[in-house]
């Protein structure tokens, strides 16, 4: 996902230099007041970041266009796989911009490989691997690693 960073704090949206992300009433209304959240604004395949940005800073911009794809939950204390099943059980709740990002097991490196390749070929940048049982931590962490291919 080429967009950016959105940490829902429970009352505003906040990107991931810690400044305020203006968005319009009806986007953050019907999210949880009591869960923050973690995850990227983005207006989907094929958008480039050129473009999310120019939307995201139009005082027209339709954020109708822009999606809120979550991948976690900081307020959660438990671990990732915890986090996850949180995260899954607020999915009726949510409004239809807000959506999660799939979860897959990994399995091995064949599986990986497998999988890296098939969301190069979907134009995707990478993948994000997190160690299992690991609690929510701010910032860089050892516990999540982006794979990608580097194009030469």
């Amino acid at each position: 996902m080429d967009g950016m960073r959105g940490f829902w704090d429970c009352h505003n949206m906040i990107s991931r230099h810690g400044n305020l992300i203006p968005s319009p009433s009806w986007f953050t209304s019907e999210l949880p007041m009591d869960i923050t959240l973690d995850g990227e604004l983005w207006m989907g395949p094929g958008t480039t970041h050129e473009k999310f940005m120019k939307v995201l800073k139009s005082k027209t911009a339709d954020w109708g266009q822009i999606g809120y794809y979550l991948f976690d939950i900081p307020s959660c204390t438990g671990t990732y796989e915890e986090r996850m099943e949180k995260l899954e059980n607020l999915k009726e709740i949510l409004p239809s911009h807000v959506r999660l990002v799939a979860n897959i097991q990994c399995t091995g490196n064949a599986h990986l490989n497998e999988y890296l390749d098939s969301i190069i070929a979907a134009k995707g940048e990478g993948i994000m691997l997190r160690k299992p049982n690991t609690i929510y931590e701010v910032g860089y962490t050892a516990s999540i690693l982006k794979v990608k291919v580097i194009q030469q």
